[in-house]
């Protein structure tokens, strides 16, 4: 297969069950805007990283479904954690069980044993394994890394994709660049200027009304929803999503479960009047599961200034009980490079310390480990 004839459309009516096409258990249909479509192929074409942005619930971990499923494709899914490194996604090299191995068989240099069978591949080494054809792999949430994981990997994504098993000392290269496609929950602030120079990006718009409602009517749980049921529907989802008092807003597929809801659940299924009648949105344990409203947008600006306050709160508190060393023992314990902080001297590394945590929304756990370093310290 010759990479250069890939080229994606985006119309997924209905995925099929291929054999041998890893994103196989992805069977729902997906819409992609024209815009996004050209994103895809550039980054095809360019053999760069597709860096994707945008809202939760918009579609962009279901795209690399989406992308494999269209072009029958192997597909990898890499899901990041804090504690991620780039070699966990190339290999692993599992040396407790090779010297387990030698002294049960009692060889007396586990040297002797063929290293090769301690190898197990990463997602990304799976993907540069494929000797026939291109694979996808989704590198799912980037933001949740730590600062140096960007600039790490993106050496390996470009030419001469390759990287090297040191212990057997074989470099494994790909005749088959894959697709990737990484997702960041956060903005591109948050990750190295060179990363981003070397990917194509593409920041992806929530669907509108018209969006929806083709999403809706392909979705194969909505084919018999009525399209009066479904106008009211789209109308009532919107507006809810305009809200300024909702914390977090629902994406489609909440929506989609609730639409499932409205049509199918329970032994009368709603109709437009019946939706358009009732002043309370139903089912909304369904649809605002990950949401938070407030009673009023003073309440929800009180929040936010509490939040303010405890972020200040602990920028000063490890500002004072932290030296410029102590503090770089702890970005260390952290995971956290002391060096790639921006800004001069210990108040500004504190404050983007205090800000990385707080982005990635991880502000207890820094609090925590405070807590523990500095027993002393007293902190919401």
């Amino acid at each position: 297969m010759s990479d250069n004839s890939l080229t994606f459309t985006g119309m997924i009516k209905q995925t099929s069950n291929n054999a041998g096409n890893d994103a196989s258990e992805f069977l729902e249909p997906y819409v992609a805007s024209q815009d996004l479509v050209e994103a895809v192929n550039l980054a095809i074409f360019l053999r760069r990283p597709l860096l994707l942005e945008g809202e939760p619930g918009c579609g962009k971990t279901r795209l690399a479904h989406a992308v494999a499923s269209e072009l029958d494709l192997p597909f990898y899914q890499w899901d990041i954690r804090s504690r991620s490194r780039v070699e966990d996604g190339l290999y692993t090299y599992d040396a407790l069980r090779r010297l387990h191995d030698a002294q049960m068989m009692a060889v007396q240099d586990n040297n002797a044993l063929d290293a090769s069978k301690y190898i197990g591949f990463g997602p990304l080494g799976k993907a540069f394994m494929d000797r026939d054809r291109p694979a996808v792999v989704l590198i799912d949430e980037i933001d949740r890394a730590d600062v140096d994981f960007a600039s790490d990997l993106i050496a390996t994504l470009d030419t001469p994709w390759g990287f090297l098993i040191t212990e057997i000392g074989q470099i494994i290269r790909a005749a088959h660049p894959p697709v990737i496609i990484i997702t960041n929950n956060q903005t591109k602030n948050n990750l190295d200027e060179t990363f981003i120079r070397r990917c194509v990006y593409h920041f992806i718009k929530f669907p509108d009304k018209q969006q929806a409602k083709e999403i809706a009517k392909l979705h194969r749980a909505q084919t018999s929803l009525p399209d009066n049921l479904l106008e009211v529907a789209i109308n009532r989802f919107l507006e809810l999503r305009n809200n300024s008092e909702l914390r977090q807003k629902p994406g489609m597929r909440e929506f989609l479960d609730w639409l499932a809801l409205l049509h199918t659940f329970g032994t009368e299924p709603y109709s437009a009047e019946k939706l358009l009648e009732d002043g309370v949105m139903p089912y909304q344990e369904a649809i605002l599961k990950i949401t938070k409203t407030f009673s009023s947008t003073k309440t929800g600006e009180l929040q936010q200034d509490t939040e303010r306050k405890l972020l200040i709160e602990l920028r000063k508190a490890v500002t004072s009980y932290f030296s410029i060393e102590e503090l770089r023992t702890l970005c260390f314990d952290l995971g956290i490079s002391y060096d790639t902080l921006t800004g001069e001297g210990n108040d500004a590394k504190v404050r983007e310390l205090v800000a990385y945590f707080h982005r990635r929304g991880r502000v207890r756990e820094l609090i925590e480990f405070i807590k523990i370093e500095r027993p002393e310290i007293q902190l919401g």
